[in-house]
């Protein structure tokens, strides 16, 4: 056997001597010959376990860290966690202990090192969670991120959150059940305005939906703090998306029922599977974030998504992550923290000025006590207008200057009255400043997909 192939058999007995000790999955027509006939004693027998550990020992490799700090999270045992723990310590020299997010955290800073066959560890390694995973990794599919820093959310495709599609909606009169100040996420596709409920969206994490004659896809992240809008069809194909079980710098990646491909909610490109490395990009819409009775005063005609959904949720109860943006406490790491604002500081992301330039993010604190804000990015000028509620939305600004903004018209320079709709501000004479595509998002999700992201606070 060459000597790249026996390495790779090795990490995978060690790992799968954890992870099968349960599940008899490996021996799958699909798995490799050689681990199907080493498995099936190395599940069960914790001495040829340690076998397989004292050759770990003995033939060290640079790529075993990225497979046993994976599979180390997963061992059955303590005795087998704490074996792999102290080969990585002695093949390395580092000493950080059980300290999973510290193993990651050096593994990450250091130039990628993965052998040839990670993607299939990764498939063999989570494919006993959920037997759809396999078809992410399977066969070394195309990937434009770290396939290390890709982590298991523990929650299987679509798991205990299932996607809304094509859902029901409700007339504004048909809504009293609504509270004034529940938070919802507003929308307008055509002039046809649509209005979610936050707690919904928090809920489901994704819906497919159809607004003003497009197809749409909303995506909430609890871990970055996110909710977006895409527009779900490209190149005249539309894309049925779904949540995929995994997080990319604490940010959910979300895949395509066509191709299996995961995609990153925050940029809106796909980064592993068929679709990886292409010029396609989801393009983001404009959304506002505001209590319901704000949003139905300035859009009467609106719709609303209608909590008959049919899986019986409690949307009137608080979700898994309610407080989650008050901890400093992160639930998946990412390989560096940005210091310039906290960790789960919101910020503003400015979306489409210009999507293959520098990114750009304005603190929410910082927008807070200001009214009207102008600035400059890509060569372009913008402004944010934000309402006493604290919704925030980005306009293009052009020669425009405005002075004030009262959640309704913005006053310019020469005093004269804009409209805030959503698609546009509309000055005395009809002239129209588009909307920007903006969403919140916690700080250290954005900048860890964004490093040299340009920000204002």
């Amino acid at each position: 056997m060459e000597k790249s192939h026996r390495n790779i058999l090795i990490v995978l007995l060690a790992l799968l001597a954890a992870v099968f000790a349960f599940n008899r999955w490996a021996f799958r027509e699909t798995a490799p010959t050689p681990v199907k006939v080493f498995l099936g004693p190395i599940a069960e027998s914790e001495e040829n376990a340690n076998d397989v550990f004292r050759l770990l020992e003995m033939d060290w490799e640079d790529y075993y860290p990225s497979m046993l700090i994976e599979s180390a999270a997963y061992a059955p045992n303590t005795n087998r966690r704490d074996r792999i723990l102290r080969i990585l310590e002695g093949g390395t020299g580092e000493s950080f202990g059980d300290d999973r997010t510290q193993w990651q955290r050096w593994l990450w800073s250091k130039e990628p090192n993965l052998h040839p066959d990670y993607a299939e560890f990764k498939a063999l390694l989570y494919e006993p969670f959920d037997p759809s995973f396999r078809e992410y990794f399977h066969k070394q599919r195309v990937s434009t991120i770290r396939l290390d820093e890709v982590l298991f959310s523990r929650m299987r495709r679509d798991g205990m959150i299932p996607p809304l599609t094509r859902p029901k909606h409700i007339t504004a009169p048909q809504s009293d059940a609504l509270p004034d100040e529940e938070l919802v996420v507003g929308i307008e596709i055509n002039g046809k305005p649509r209005a979610y409920p936050k707690r919904m969206l928090e809920y489901h994490e994704v819906v497919l939906d159809e607004l003003g004659g497009e197809s749409v896809m909303g995506t909430f992240c609890g871990f970055s703090g996110m909710i977006a809008f895409y527009e779900s069809t490209i190149d005249g194909v539309t894309y049925k998306f779904g949540t995929s079980g995994f997080i990319y710098r604490s940010n959910k990646l979300l895949y395509d029922h066509a191709t299996k491909s995961l995609w990153q909610s925050l940029s809106g490109l796909p980064v592993i599977g068929p679709m990886a490395g292409v010029s396609t990009r989801l393009k983001p819409l404009p959304v506002v974030i505001t209590p319901w009775k704000t949003w139905l005063d300035a859009h009467p005609d609106t719709t609303l998504l209608s909590p008959e959904t049919g899986f019986g949720k409690y949307y009137s109860q608080p979700t898994v992550f309610e407080n989650y943006g008050k901890v400093e406490e992160l639930a998946f790491p990412v390989p560096k923290l940005d210091s310039r604002l906290a960790v789960k500081a919101e910020v503003l992301a400015i979306r489409a000025i210009d999507p293959n330039a520098q990114q750009l993010a304005i603190a929410r604190e910082f927008l807070q006590s200001k009214a009207v804000h102008h600035g400059e990015s890509g060569g372009q000028q913008y402004l944010v207008v934000t309402d006493p509620g604290g919704a925030s939305r980005v306009y293009e600004s052009g020669a425009t200057q405005f002075e004030s903004f009262d959640g309704k018209t913005a006053i310019d320079t020469n005093k004269g009255a804009w409209k805030m709709t959503e698609s546009a501000l509309v000055g005395p004479d009809g002239t129209k400043l588009r909307r920007y595509p903006a969403h919140r998002v916690y700080w250290h999700s954005w900048s860890a997909a964004f490093p040299d992201t340009q920000l204002v606070k």
